[in-house]
């Protein structure tokens, strides 16, 4: 085991990676009782472009998608479109996986030799939702 924060940073990464998540992690000056550290997950972009490219592909757009004039911006079907799409990820890839993120976070965070980690996410965004249908849409 080896408790480089390096070493953490790479395995909280790669657990991340094979998740569709990014990761960012900070390390908490230790306060007496180890070493301790932040993490915050948020979607990885790639994942983000194939669930919309996925969409796309199933004809689930909105009712204009054919317009390339379209409007995006408040109140158009794009946005309505991209903030429900946003939701069911964060209710469904985070939110309901959040649990599991931390118990194995956690684990991580102990063989690593880190006593204490908080994992949180970050919410995926409707305007990143919006610019990826908008760019495979102007393909």
């Amino acid at each position: 085991m080896d408790s480089a924060p390096g070493s953490f940073r790479d395995a909280v990464a790669g657990y991340a990676t094979t998740h569709g998540l990014v990761a960012t992690v900070e390390t908490v000056r230790d306060r007496g009782e180890g070493p301790a550290a932040a993490v915050a997950l948020s979607a990885d972009p790639d994942t983000v472009f194939d669930l919309t490219m996925a969409a796309v592909r199933q004809g689930d757009v909105p009712a204009d998608f054919q317009d390339r004039h379209a409007p995006t911006g408040a109140g158009s079907a794009h946005l309505t479109w991209a903030t429900a799409s946003a939701a069911a990820f964060n209710r469904h890839r985070l939110g309901r996986r959040l649990p599991r993120y931390q118990h194995d976070i956690t684990a991580l965070a102990a063989a690593h030799r880190i006593s204490a980690v908080t994992v949180r996410v970050l919410p995926l965004r409707p305007a990143t939702v919006l610019q990826q249908l908008l760019g495979i849409k102007h393909v």
